[in-house]
């Protein structure tokens, strides 16, 4: 929808005036923020499922995730893409999601670790 609200933007002669976002990591989304279309976009929600299945794991090896920072645990999976350097790396990281190491978030894998971190920065440190 986002590009094809700046499509309609472009066309009425209004890129000077209107700014055009969207939501999701969409690689036509990424790349149009990389190129100078649109003004941001907002992605990551995937990443919301990695999370859970690392919680999933967990629980399932004994170590109960509402131990290790209550049961209704918020960690923003969502990062905001608004230049061409975000962009590429939301892309990289969605494009490739095996070289992201997600052992490395696991209380069960980890015994060293007492909560979760699954920050932007914590995924990006866990790229192989």
């Amino acid at each position: 929808m986002a590009l094809g609200a700046l499509d309609a933007v472009i066309e009425m002669k209004r890129r000077d005036t209107v700014l055009v976002g969207g939501i999701g990591a969409f690689p036509e989304a990424l790349d149009s923020v990389a190129g100078g279309g649109l003004a941001m976009t907002a992605g990551g929600f995937a990443f919301a499922g990695a999370w859970c299945m690392v919680m999933i794991h967990d629980y399932d090896s004994g170590h109960d995730f509402a131990a290790a920072g209550g049961p209704r645990q918020t960690n923003s999976t969502v990062v905001a893409a608004g230049d061409a350097a975000s962009a590429a790396r939301l892309r990289d990281l969605t494009d490739h999601p095996s070289r992201i190491g997600f052992r490395r978030f696991s209380l069960a894998e980890n015994p060293r670790l007492k909560a979760y971190d699954f920050s932007y920065s914590a995924l990006l440190a866990a790229v192989r």
